[in-house]
């Protein structure tokens, strides 16, 4: 099985109240929630996992994955939903979303356009045990709850 996991380009950012110089001076983050995610996937599972931090269009014409996961943030939101809609027109497979947003909005995301799961919290522990169900029913939240 095959998964690819996306950080969709961030061209339509929605802007929030900071000022422009700190907006401007805080560069490239790295999609360390989505490397955190392929590494344990690798570990923990036999899925192939590929991650693509680049605009969608140009990684669409790699092999088709059996499943398509794509990390949200609220200001990247705009792009989020190009990306699932551009990988919904090239396979029929499905998309999860993980990251902040699916966190803190989960019912929400989960009726956006596209998406057929969410994914809630941090992925790694968690993410591999439930890979396999996630290509079979629409709608699975995963969450993962820390013991005190």
């Amino acid at each position: 099985m095959k998964l690819l996991l996306i950080n969709p380009l961030q061209k339509n950012t929605i802007e929030g109240n900071l000022p422009k110089y700190a907006d401007e001076s805080r560069g490239h983050i790295p999609p360390l929630g989505l490397l955190y995610t392929a590494a344990a996937v690798q570990e923990n599972t036999t899925w192939q996992v590929q991650v693509v931090d680049m605009p969608v269009g140009d990684t669409l014409d790699c092999v088709k994955p059996d499943l398509v996961g794509i990390t949200a943030t609220t200001f990247t939101l705009i792009d989020v939903l190009d990306a699932v809609k551009q990988v919904k027109e090239k396979w029929d497979v499905p998309v999860v979303l993980g990251g902040i947003h699916p966190t803190i909005y989960p019912e929400e995301t989960l009726n956006l356009p596209g998406v057929d799961h969410i994914f809630t919290g941090e992925s790694e522990e968690t993410f591999p045990l439930v890979l396999d169900g996630l290509t079979k029913k629409r709608g699975i939240i995963a969450r993962v709850c820390h013991r005190q």
